[in-house]
């Protein structure tokens, strides 16, 4: 920036009437040309000033931009792992269900050889003993 203020001083220098009819081996600009000069070289600074804060602004926007993409596929990945827990427990509860369902029929086809049994038993108890008390009754008789 010092650097371009001293040309353009110079440049201004340079371009003085009094100054500049002396020496014609130097270049000579009008004072419009110096201004416009002068104006062109403060944009200039300007704009490479401008240039690199929007580089910066940029680089931080993809550091950003990066780091969401990092948490947009950890939080896929645990949504996958999530809908295959899913269909684990569902499986796992389709095989409980199926097995609680046999369990259920096992209970109610014991449960009605089980009263078959008592009647049978009391079939068996009460036949014996009639017959326990016919063959009391016929060594009596």
């Amino acid at each position: 920036m010092t650097n371009k203020l001293k040309i353009l001083i110079i440049f201004l220098l340079l371009s003085f009437t009094s100054l500049s009819q002396i020496d014609t081996n130097k270049i000579c600009f009008e004072y419009s040309t110096v201004q416009d000069i002068s104006r062109d070289l403060i944009r200039y600074d300007s704009t490479i000033i401008e240039l690199e804060y929007l580089r910066n602004v940029l680089d931080l926007e993809r550091k950003t931009l990066s780091f969401k993409n990092q948490q947009i596929e950890i939080l896929t990945s645990k949504n996958i792992n999530c809908y295959s827990m899913l269909d684990s427990y569902k499986e796992k509860e389709s095989i409980y269900i199926k097995r609680e369902k046999e369990l259920i029929e096992i209970n109610n086809i014991l449960t009605s050889k089980n009263t078959k049994l008592k009647k049978m038993l009391i079939i068996t108890t009460s036949t014996t003993i009639s017959l326990g008390t016919i063959i009391i009754l016929s060594f009596i008789i």
